[in-house]
């Protein structure tokens, strides 16, 4: 297991400059949402994020649904980078999706915070940024490692599919993580906050 690590770890030293370009356009995506932002994408968002801080905050509903829609769409996310990562030649559509969840995650977080203030602040900060952080840095190290593995498939040589899905199991469970921190968030400080204070 350890050795599989290694090899993770030089894997991104090699290919440094992918992640670094990935983390470059998820800035960008980021800034592009807050600088674009607009009033129309406002009534596109809102509904999202009033129904993120029903689930979140509510004493009715219940953060575990949100907790596995977490779950679901990091699944769904690392089925297509995995898919899309078989050959380099689709590496490109990585670089959108990313831009695209830096650009949801930026707009967002202007809905969170021009509606909802302080709350609204709290509430981003601590489950939504960090969760989206933690996916979105898993899914650019999963694609920087998946990158270098499918050139041996592109060049018809030994590839190691192995290797390929173990990978793609363990930057999932990171994402999961994720998922798992803003829902101990959720329970153990947000929502005891917002219920007795």
């Amino acid at each position: 297991m350890e050795a599989i690590f290694k090899r993770y770890k030089s894997i991104i030293e090699n290919k440094k400059w992918y992640a670094i370009s990935l983390i470059a356009v998820y800035v960008l995506g980021i800034v592009l949402g807050v600088i674009f932002f607009s009033e129309h994408e406002k009534v596109l968002f809102a509904d999202n994020v009033l129904d993120f801080l029903v689930l979140a905050l509510c004493k009715s509903s219940s953060p575990i649904s949100l907790f596995w829609s977490r779950i679901i769409n990091a699944l769904a996310l690392f089925t297509l980078f995995a898919l899309t990562s078989l050959t380099i030649y689709l590496s490109p559509l990585h670089y959108f999706i990313i831009i695209y969840r830096g650009y949801v995650l930026g707009a967002a977080g202007i809905v969170f915070i021009t509606n909802f203030k302080i709350t609204g602040l709290v509430l981003f900060v601590f489950c939504v940024l960090l969760q989206n952080l933690i996916t979105t840095l898993s899914l650019i190290l999963y694609s920087t490692i998946a990158y270098k593995l499918s050139e041996s498939f592109d060049k018809c040589k030994n590839f190691n599919y192995k290797a390929y899905i173990f990978a793609s199991f363990v930057f999932f469970l990171i994402s999961a993580v994720g998922a798992l921190v803003e829902l101990i968030l959720l329970l153990l400080i947000l929502r005891p906050l917002n219920f007795y204070f």
